[in-house]
């Protein structure tokens, strides 16, 4: 099977993709323990965090998913 167009694009920039949302979870974390006192600014980063996170899943599954056709 060959990459579409779309898949070999998003192949190019899968890993900055991943690399910025790992230092978008980092910086969320040490936002966190700066604001721990402050139980509305945390839930409110708790929030972005669980976001980021999420996304960072998505990623990782999708580049499992490109990288088999990497090896081909």
């Amino acid at each position: 099977t060959k990459w579409t167009y779309l898949e070999q694009k998003e192949w190019e920039t899968i890993e900055d993709d991943i690399a910025a949302l790992e230092e978008k979870g980092q910086t969320l974390q040490s936002a966190m323990a700066e604001n721990a006192s402050d139980f509305a600014q945390l839930t409110q980063l708790q929030q972005e965090l669980d976001n980021a996170e999420a996304a960072l899943a998505e990623k990782w599954e999708r580049w499992e998913y490109l990288s088999q056709f990497a090896k081909d």
